[in-house]
């Protein structure tokens, strides 16, 4: 059986969890994961207790909030771009998005082999 949403909470829209930054339309894979690695990175720095899935919930927003406050963010409890950019979790930073492996069959590498000499 399906768990029954709330009375009077408002649904979460696609990308809401992200507005306002290079995520809020990417696809919901890559959402995922960058909230996995939020959790991770939150989990170790003692912040976050729950359990590291990719999934938002009140443990990441409780979480989320004192981060931005220790690190003296806005607290929004959000991955806004400050925060984001905190975590080093925006494209281009030198702290990779971790990327759980999906299983199913990666595509082959296709094109010419070059001989050392």
């Amino acid at each position: 059986m399906p768990a029954q949403p709330e009375y009077g909470a408002a649904p979460v829209q696609p990308g809401a969890h992200f507005a306002g930054t290079p995520y809020a339309n990417s696809s919901p894979d890559v959402q995922h994961d960058v909230i996995l690695s939020a959790q991770d990175f939150l989990a170790r720095q003692g912040l976050y207790r729950g359990t590291v899935d990719g999934s938002p919930g009140p443990e990441l927003e409780f979480s989320l909030r004192a981060y931005q406050s220790r690190v003296r963010l806005p607290v929004t409890g959000r991955l806004d771009l400050d925060t984001l950019a905190a975590l080093q979790l925006l494209p281009g930073s030198h702290t990779p998005v971790y990327r759980p492996h999906r299983g199913g069959r990666e595509e082959p590498v296709h094109g010419e082999w070059i001989r050392e000499h």
